[in-house]
């Protein structure tokens, strides 16, 4: 039992030293925690101390910062307001200007209303003055007619002074060859000489033509006075007679002038011909009319060849299509230098009268209504307006509307409406743009219609050949026709051995029937020729070889109205009439009925409708 206290007792022992060291070692670590929380304590004081010393320096370095772009700031919005105040002093500164413009403005209106008014006196000052001219215009006609009529009885006593001294001059011509019949009977009556015997007689040489003395009848009867014979077959007295005027001869001809009963075959008139040492054409010949006759009288040769130029010249009628202006310019320009060559200083009223007589329909208006409102108006203005309005180019965006224009083709056919609908809308373009020519036109339809309708058109036309192989010669007013036929006979255009119902006369048009394709071919090589004549021109043309644009329109138009009655006509056919006709049939009477006899009956009591099967 003791030991078992003992060995308790040594137990406890043991326990408690485990437990003394056990303390022991307790108090040790509470020593390493105590000794690592202050140092922990001291680590974390220092972070805190240095982690407050980094967020004052942030916070300086912010609030610095924040100054600077406050600062900024306050500078920007200085500069600002001082913006604002400059605007303010701009605006305040327009609404001062705007306020002296309108009193300018206003100055100005009242200024405009006395000048309207100072004008409206001057035009009736001006009209007053017109009024004046107009009769001061009046007596001065009067009087250039007086002095036209006095210089018409001065030529009238030229001519008769002329007339006068050609008279003597045919008398003395009569006396003289009265005188030399006499001396050829004094030498009829004179005795011969026999052959064989006396003096042989030979012709007096020409050289001594001047010695021989002449019998001049005179008072005392056959004898006369004598005097001797003069070279010159008409007395000295008597005026010599005009020098030919020098033409240039054709290539084509042999020995310059030459005339036939057709044609007047001349150098054709340039206008270097009727210059003279580089003077101007009024200056040439003169601008009196007595300076005029003095030339014709001596020989001139501007006037006479721009009297006669102006004389075979026919009028040429501008067409109103602007690709024609330029041609048609240049012919005018050569007719207004050949008047100017052979009248001088023409007046404006006159130039306007021709001018107008060249000019399409539209512009002759205009310019009868510019020379009526503007007294004023001379030629060179009126001329260069028109050549500006007539030159001028369209826009590029213009030229070539009139082909843009669609026409409705579906599975390579077309409608009578849309072909209505689309010739509708190339008029109107054609009207606001360029104006081409008709064989253009004629092109462009051909290869945008159809090839059906292709193939129609050149058909006809093929046919409209082959049936009438005619030619058409047109004569113009003035121009003779009896003898147009055998001068084209003598130049080979047409045959020459033509019966009577091959020529046909429509008006002044000769109809030739020229009988075969080969004569018609080798006629149709002078399509477009002219024979020029005194009066006018001869032009010989095809009779409708190919159709217009005009033509093909009515052509194809026909065509599609005839398919589109057909077509018409022929769904018409695949239903029956709503009420067929008849005398007193019905639909339901079963035989001999255009309807079968179902009946289709919607309600007993309401009338029963009919209709065909399958509807």
């Amino acid at each position: 039992m003791q030991e078992g206290l003992l060995r308790q007792q040594a137990a406890l022992g043991a326990i408690a030293d485990a437990t003394a060291r056990r303390l022991q070692q307790t108090n040790g670590v509470a020593r390493d925690l105590s000794r690592a929380q202050e140092g922990w304590r001291q680590t974390v004081e220092g972070n805190l101390n240095q982690f407050a010393g980094r967020v004052q320096e942030a916070l300086r370095e912010t609030v610095q910062q924040e100054r600077g772009q406050a600062q900024a700031r306050i500078l920007a919005l200085e500069a600002e307001n001082q913006h604002i105040l400059q605007e303010v002093e701009a605006y305040r500164a327009h609404v001062e200007e705007m306020a002296r413009r309108e009193a300018v403005a206003q100055e100005a209106r009242a200024q405009q209303q006395r000048e309207a008014a100072g004008l409206a006196a001057n035009l009736q000052q001006v009209a007053q003055q017109v009024a004046g001219l107009q009769g001061a215009v009046a007596q001065r006609l009067t009087e250039v007619d007086t002095a036209a009529a006095n210089r018409a009885q001065g030529v009238e006593a030229v001519v008769a002074q002329q007339l006068e001294v050609q008279s003597h001059t045919l008398g003395a011509i009569t006396r003289v060859l009265e005188g030399l019949e006499r001396r050829l009977g004094e030498l009829e009556r004179r005795p011969t000489v026999p052959a064989g015997g006396g003096a042989e007689v030979h012709p007096r040489p020409p050289m001594y033509a001047s010695e021989e003395v002449e019998s001049v009848p005179g008072p005392a009867g056959e004898g006369g006075r004598p005097r001797a014979a003069s070279t010159d077959p008409l007395p000295p007295f008597a005026p010599r007679p005009q020098p030919e005027i020098a033409l240039q001869p054709f290539p084509h001809s042999q020995g310059g002038y030459q005339e036939s009963a057709f044609e007047s075959e001349r150098p054709p008139l340039r206008r270097a011909d009727f210059q003279e040492d580089a003077r101007a054409p009024s200056e040439a010949g003169g601008t009196h009319f007595t300076a005029r006759v003095n030339a014709l009288g001596q020989g001139g040769v501007v006037e006479p060849l721009a009297l006669e130029a102006l004389r075979g010249m026919p009028v040429q009628r501008f067409s109103g299509n602007r690709r024609d202006f330029a041609a048609w310019r240049e012919k005018w320009e050569d007719f207004y230098h050949l008047l100017v060559a052979a009248q001088g200083d023409v007046h404006p009223h006159i130039l306007f009268q021709f001018l107008g007589n060249w000019l399409d329909e539209a512009s002759a208006v205009e310019l009868k209504a510019r020379s009526r409102g503007n007294p004023s108006l001379t030629y060179d203005e009126f001329f260069a307006d028109l050549c500006r309005q007539w030159s001028s180019d369209f826009s590029r965006g213009r030229i070539g509307a009139w082909k843009k224009v669609r026409l409705e083709v579906a599975g390579g056919r077309t409608t009578l409406s849309a072909w209505r609908a689309y010739w509708a809308r190339l008029q109107q373009t054609l009207q606001e743009a360029e104006q081409p020519h008709d064989e253009e036109v004629r092109e462009h339809l051909l290869r945008i219609l159809p090839e059906g309708l292709q193939s129609m058109v050149v058909r006809e036309e093929v046919q409209a050949r082959r049936k009438q192989r005619w030619v058409r010669v047109r004569c113009p007013d003035g121009v003779p026709t009896h003898n147009v036929l055998s001068e084209l006979q003598a130049r080979r255009m047409v045959p020459a051995d033509l019966e009577d119902d091959e020529v046909q006369w429509k008006g002044r048009q000769l109809m030739i029937n020229v009988r075969t394709l080969a004569e018609q071919m080798r006629t149709l090589r002078y399509d477009g020729a002219e024979l020029e004549q005194s009066h006018g021109r001869v032009r010989i043309t095809d009779w409708e070889a190919n159709f217009s644009p005009e033509q093909i329109r009515q052509l194809v138009h026909d065509k599609l109205e005839v398919e589109e009655v057909v077509q018409d006509y022929r769904n018409a056919g695949q239903r029956p009439e709503e009420r067929p006709q008849g005398k007193g049939r019905r639909p339901w009477d079963g035989s001999n009925s255009r309807w079968p006899n179902q009946v289709r009956q919607v309600d007993a009591e309401t009338p029963y409708t009919v209709a065909p099967v399958g509807e």
